[in-house]
């Protein structure tokens, strides 16, 4: 079974548990290069590790079901219902049998969700702008399924050194599939605890500042380990309740302040929308006091 025969079947199958999620899905996937890629990438892995198809699809609704449960307590509230990272850790990153379904679910998200696929679009297309002709250091934070550090790997830079973090066993256990480079360092620590000897180029932090108590500590922490031209690609989802979101990000300014409040600034962002409630920030960010740099046009800033 080729990959696209793959996902042909798992989105038949989602639409016999879920017509109406399936219409939705199937009206919102995007041809095009950054498909067929995604798509060797995510349903590759799946074949790789031979998940059955029913059982994937059990895994993403799963996800599904926790989301549109917490989006209705969000909806009444007006907050998340993870008080705090120790919370989410004790419940959830800990957990091997939720973690398991959840991330087999949100991997596959990234090609069933225009609002994922875009912004990894975002990050393909323009990551090279700061990264080509030059030997680099990379450092992944809270890796998840490890999709940000596969495509920075495929793009074979000239990398001297590749180091992923994750507090999560399993999510690192997966990143090491996902990735497939046997010169990346996995990590099971705190970022906020990391002492390395060395300064990074590329840093990313992939929808993981709404999973901590304290995201500027975090950005700053981040600052510090970061080249004088190093860059840090961020992303950030606002008004998105899931099990595991700790910190409530309501706007894309108060993202904007926050990167400002850490000593950074933003020089290329892009917004993409889930839906009328949720919507994602992605913005590739320098340490402030350098200057030089060239914007490539992309929206910059707040609004």
């Amino acid at each position: 079974m080729t990959n696209t025969e793959y996902l042909s079947k798992v989105l038949d199958t989602i639409e016999t548990r879920d017509s109406l999620h399936a219409y939705s899905i199937r009206k919102g996937i995007k041809q095009g290069d950054n498909l067929d890629y995604l798509i060797d990438v995510v349903c590759g892995y799946f074949v790789e590790k031979e998940i059955p198809i029913e059982k994937l699809v059990n895994d993403y609704l799963l996800m599904i079901a926790d989301i549109r449960s917490e989006t209705a307590l969000f909806l009444i509230s007006g907050k998340y219902s993870c008080a705090n990272q120790k919370e989410a850790f004790d419940k959830f990153y800990s957990n091997s049998e939720v973690m398991s379904y959840y991330m087999n679910g949100l991997l596959l998200s990234t090609i069933l969700w225009r609002h994922h696929f875009d912004l990894l679009g975002f990050f393909m297309d323009n990551m090279d702008y700061y990264l080509r002709d030059k030997r680099i250091n990379i450092l992944d934070v809270g890796s998840g399924h490890g999709i940000n550090s596969r495509i920075v790997a495929d793009y074979e830079y000239d990398i001297d050194s590749f180091d992923v973090v994750d507090m999560s066993e399993s999510s690192l256990e997966m990143a090491k599939s996902v990735i497939s480079l046997n010169t990346v360092n996995y990590i099971c620590i705190d970022a906020m605890i990391m002492k390395p000897k060395k300064k990074y180029d590329l840093i990313i932090l992939g929808e993981i500042l709404e999973h901590l108590d304290d995201p500027l500590s975090m950005l700053k922490k981040m600052r510090t380990l970061l080249n004088d031209d190093g860059v840090i690609w961020v992303t950030v989802p606002m008004n998105a309740p899931t099990i595991d979101h700790v910190y409530l990000f309501k706007s894309q300014n108060e993202v904007f302040d926050l990167i400002e409040d850490a000593g950074l600034i933003t020089v290329d962002s892009t917004i993409t929308h889930a839906d009328n409630l949720t919507s994602i920030v992605g913005t590739f960010c320098k340490r402030y006091e350098i200057r030089g740099y060239k914007s490539r046009g992309y929206k910059v800033g707040k609004v």
